[in-house]
């Protein structure tokens, strides 16, 4: 059983259910998991950092330590568990089906790999 799966409380609960939050809205929910993730308590400094990029701490934090937390964890592990190529290290990033090994330079392997019929403005920059 993966360890997100028994914990009472952790980081992961607090981010899924900021993603859930956020309706998996990455603009919403960028600048709270960018903080909480760059701080050296991410448990303890959740509710500044959801606080302070626009959400609701109340919801978070009912999510992190009610039901729908764990229902969400264990849907994220069952995702990482069924991915292809199974993941080897975190952040597990893939294009075109293969794992990236250098996550420096993801803009420019993902523009350079982009097939659509305009890339993203990023791309140009």
């Amino acid at each position: 059983m993966p360890l997100a799966r028994i914990m009472p409380l952790s980081g992961n609960l607090n981010l899924n259910c900021l993603i859930h939050e956020s309706n998996n809205q990455t603009l919403t929910f960028w600048p709270a998991w960018t903080c909480i993730e760059g701080s050296r308590n991410p448990v303890e400094d959740a509710q500044h950092c959801v606080t302070k990029a626009g959400l609701s701490w109340a919801n978070v934090h009912a999510c992190a330590t009610g039901q729908l937390g764990q229902l969400l964890v264990n849907a994220a592990a069952d995702a990482t568990e069924a991915l292809s190529p199974a993941h080897q290290w975190v952040p597990w990033v893939t294009v075109n089906g293969a794992p990236l090994d250098d996550l420096n330079n993801v803009i420019s392997i993902v523009c350079n790999d982009y097939q659509g019929p305009t890339k993203p403005a990023i791309c140009n920059a």
